[in-house]
């Protein structure tokens, strides 16, 4: 299983590729090696088959807006909005 995360916070996707946590939001849980992350949405989603975007309902529109042509054709979105 392949997974990357698109992080907002470059420390924070620093944290999860060198520690494999989230020293900000869940510091006593360890990532599986299969997951990474990265602040550059072309590169979490290239390859692609499952999309989870976890973001703030007010944003969705926007963030689709910014990077919805890099999904790929084929790919299963999964909304996690939150309020």
């Amino acid at each position: 299983m392949h997974g990357a995360d698109v992080g907002k916070f470059p420390d924070e996707v620093d944290d999860i590729q060198r520690t494999h946590t989230s020293a900000r939001y869940l510091p006593d849980l360890v990532l599986p090696e299969s997951v990474s992350a990265t602040t550059d949405p072309g590169e979490a989603l290239d390859g692609a088959r499952i999309a989870v975007l976890a973001v703030p309902a007010q944003t969705l529109r926007a963030n689709l807006a910014e990077w919805g042509h890099l999904l790929p054709d084929d790919v299963i979105v999964v909304s996690l909005a939150k309020a």
